[in-house]
């Protein structure tokens, strides 16, 4: 899971992939979808949480938190400069176990946790499907993409820029 602040933003955002130890790219296209179909199950699941607990006053940082499935990263993050900091009233900025982004973090876990298993047997039974039909040289190939971590990156490189415009 990657957990970054930036400056009040908060990015809570979990690489699946990393976890199965696997890339979108890695995939056909009806295995992909049905794991992205468990993932938005869950992201709809995560919404309607954050929608109960998230305190509004204005709705400015309840309505800037993007959801949503990209390849095989959940991505939870909200921009707005202040995230960080929401709290229920009655508790302190500062009492780092009201911020409610930390509550949203743990909520993300509980639900992901449980599926992880059932993703797993469906990778290695379509991966036993396959075994014998690519030789080892090709297999390495495709698992040493180098598009990987840059593909990462750059989703990254954009949530930093759009904290910088609430600024």
């Amino acid at each position: 899971m990657t957990i970054n602040s930036f400056d009040g933003s908060v990015d809570i955002s979990i690489d699946v992939g990393d976890r199965l130890d696997l890339d979108a790219s890695d995939l056909p296209e009806p295995i992909l979808a049905r794991i992205q179909q468990v993932l938005s199950e869950l992201n709809a699941i995560w919404r309607d949480q954050m929608l109960a607990l998230w305190p509004v006053d204005t709705g400015r940082s309840q309505s800037r938190w993007e959801n949503r499935i990209t390849g095989l990263s959940w991505v939870l993050r909200n921009p707005v400069e202040y995230a960080e900091y929401v709290h229920p009233t009655g508790t302190s900025k500062d009492d780092q176990s009201a911020q409610v982004w930390r509550v949203l973090e743990q909520i993300s876990e509980a639900l992901l946790t449980p599926v992880l298993p059932r993703l797993r047997q469906l990778i290695t039974a379509w991966k036993a499907s396959r075994r014998g039909k690519l030789d080892k040289g090709q297999r390495q190939l495709l698992s040493l993409t180098s598009r990987r971590g840059k593909l990462r990156e750059a989703a990254g490189r954009f949530f930093r820029a759009e904290t910088r415009v609430f600024k």
